[in-house]
């Protein structure tokens, strides 16, 4: 395992070396005002990898009915997510919400922070918030962070997924309320290719996975002790 770590160590410090001088040369041809060059370098620069999805041939739901009242259960959901109350500590986030910080050591992991917004308190979420029919939703973004994916894959090494996330409340009766987990963006980073301020990701859209959707659904049951969930799916390893 360690020679493994070596090896890619020493594949991305080549690959890095390679992107800086591509970069002074991209610096060189628009400090000339050679915008074909320029525009040739950074064409040649995007390298990406064929994105591919494993088996997963009974997905999970996205909704679920919850036996309280709309606006106890949004801002029931928004103090979920609070800091102060460790949401990356649950085990239905924590086992899905996740980045490795070791190639080769699946133990040493970061939690993604996800952070819970309404109408109210929009900072990240305004242009969501702006669109009629959401006034009783809650928005979740990541910070665009990503974490490994459970579906998408390259080769022979899953791929980082990423998106933020729409909980669309619904009133469907007394102290009935729905909630539909969408997933806004989510892509996938395939590659990297030169930018602005040095290497960039390179990423590609992707269809949901609904296990992201239904773990954030598990974990908001598990806080109000509701049991009548099906455990999670997976695809196919």
């Amino acid at each position: 395992m360690r020679q493994l770590t070596m090896l890619l160590f020493i594949v991305l410090v080549s690959v890095t070396v390679f992107a800086q001088d591509d970069y002074q040369k991209l610096i060189q041809a628009a400090l000339k005002g050679d915008t074909a060059l320029a525009g040739q370098i950074l064409k040649n620069s995007v390298k990406t990898e064929p994105v591919k999805e494993k088996t997963f041939p009974i997905k999970n739901d996205t909704e679920h009915f919850f036996k309280i009242d709309i606006t106890a259960l949004r801002d029931s959901i928004i103090s979920f997510f609070e800091i102060k109350n460790d949401p990356e500590r649950n085990k239905f986030l924590s086992d899905i919400f996740y980045r490795r910080d070791y190639y080769d050591d699946d133990t040493a992991r970061s939690t993604i922070l996800l952070s819970a917004e309404s109408i109210k308190d929009s900072v990240f979420s305004g242009r969501y918030f702006s669109q009629t029919g959401t006034s009783n939703d809650v928005f979740l973004t990541v910070f665009h962070e990503a974490w490994e994916s459970k579906l998408y894959y390259s080769k022979d090494y899953q791929l980082n997924y990423t998106t933020d996330f729409a909980l669309q409340l619904s009133e469907v009766g007394n102290n009935l309320t729905k909630v539909k987990v969408v997933a806004l963006s989510p892509k996938v980073i395939n590659g990297m290719s030169l930018g602005a301020h040095g290497t960039m990701n390179e990423y590609a859209q992707v269809h949901p996975t609904t296990i992201e959707e239904y773990s954030l659904l598990l974990f908001i049951a598990d806080k109000l002790g509701d049991k009548t969930l099906s455990p999670l799916k997976l695809p196919n390893k």
